[in-house]
Parts: C-alpha cells; sequence; structure tokens
C-alpha cells in the first residue's frame, strides 16, 4: 500500500474521533501526544505536529519531513524533489492564507480533489483548525475533515514517496484537542535523512506532476 494512501486512511480514522483540545489554547492529551512528536511541550501550535505524528505512525520511523514547521516541512520537500503542482490524495498541503508568498500558514492532508483549477476545491483532513469557515483556519481546536475552495497560487502540494506494508491500524481514543505555524517553533527540527525512494524518480525527476 503506498504510505500517502494508509496516511489517508489513518487521518479519516482520526478526524472520526472528536479530536480536540483541552484545558487552554494548544493543550490537552492528544495535543500533547501530537507535539511530543516534534520535541515540543503543550502550548506550540500543532497542525505540522499532527502531520508529523501520523506519518510517523503509518511510517514507521520518522521521515524527512517531519517538523513543528509548515516552513521548515515546506523547505526540506523542495529539497527533497516533493513538492508537485496538481494534487492528488494523500498528498500534503501547504496554505499561504495571507498571501505573502510563503507556505507557511497552515498544513493539512489532501483526502479528495473536487475541483481543479485556477480556484481548487479540496476535501482534506487537517489538525489545529476549525470546523467551518468561522473561527481560525490555522488557530483552531481540532482535528476536522475540511472542504476548502481555495486560489491555486494559495497552496502547494508535498507528495511522500513509498509503501508501507500491513493494514491499516485504528488509532485508539485517547481524551481530547488551537495554533498558527507561522510563529509555531521557536527552532529548527533536526533533519532526518531521506531515503532514497525509487517512486521519488518516476514521480518527480521527469517532471510528471
Amino acid at each position: 500500500m503506498l504510505l500517502r494512501e494508509k496516511l489517508v486512511q489513518t487521518e479519516l480514522a482520526a478526524a472520526k474521533l472528536g479530536i480536540h483540545e483541552i484545558g487552554g489554547d494548544n493543550h490537552g492529551p492528544w495535543v500533547k501526544k501530537f507535539l511530543a512528536e516534534v520535541g515540543l511541550p503543550e502550548g506550540y501550535a500543532w497542525c505540522d505536529a499532527f502531520q508529523s505524528f501520523e506519518m510517523a505512525t503509518v511510517a514507521g520511523k520518522k521521515l524527512p519531513i517531519e517538523s513543528a514547521s509548515v516552513a521548515q516541512t515546506y523547505n526540506t520537500a523542495a529539497k527533497l524533489g516533493w513538492l508537485v503542482i496538481k494534487p492528488a490524495r494523500g498528498d500534503l498541503v501547504c496554505y499561504d492564507f495571507d498571501g505573502d508568498g510563503q507556505f507557511d500558514d497552515h498544513i493539512g492532508l489532501v483526502v479528495r480533489v473536487v475541483a481543479i483549477g485556477p480556484v481548487l476545491t479540496l476535501e482534506t483532513v487537517e489538525g489545529n483548525t476549525s470546523s467551518g469557515n468561522a473561527g481560525s483556519q490555522a488557530n483552531g481546536d481540532g482535528v476536522f475533515l475540511r472542504r476548502r475552495v481555495i486560489s491555486a497560487s494559495k497552496v502547494a502540494f508535498v507528495r511522500i514517496p513509498g509503501e508501507v506494508a500491513g493494514p491499516v491500524e485504528k488509532i485508539a481514543p485517547d481524551p481530547e484537542a488551537h495554533g498558527e505555524s507561522k510563529h509555531d517553533a521557536p527552532f529548527v527540527t533536526p533533519p532526518v535523512p531521506a531515503e532514497a525512494a525509487p517512486e521519488t524518480l518516476s514521480e518527480h525527476g521527469r517532471g510528471a506532476h
């Protein structure tokens, strides 16, 4: 099974658990678990920590793009050649909500591409967001299945290569889970060496997106 397909299935299961913050902004048992994956305590924004936790869970190891910072995830993916133009199921999506040209405001996982064009419609699973258009999109309070209608110029996509074996594990409910990614990481997460991935060449080496 493609790693990114297993990631989609695992995150869809997570979105059904009602994960949200407890006890304050960026606090709660689940938030603590997500942030621990990237070496941070409770209190920091956790949208990228959620993705890092889920990636490590399905891969069984740390991946080189694991980070507490969306900017770092984007920059590392660019160096690895993992950025793609057209989105597909299982891609990470990095957002430029404030229009400054930097894809560092928030991150999610594409579970379905509904429409492609100058304006994209995507179904995503995201942590540290709100359940709908009301409330902060990059500083929310839970893990939600979202439908995003957004300009193609305000998103960038990361395609994770690789395969994993075995069925999808259900993540066990843990009592429950706000955060902004531009100010979330007071440090640079140490990079993890990338392994050679044949799929990376097939998808990116020939300029196919």
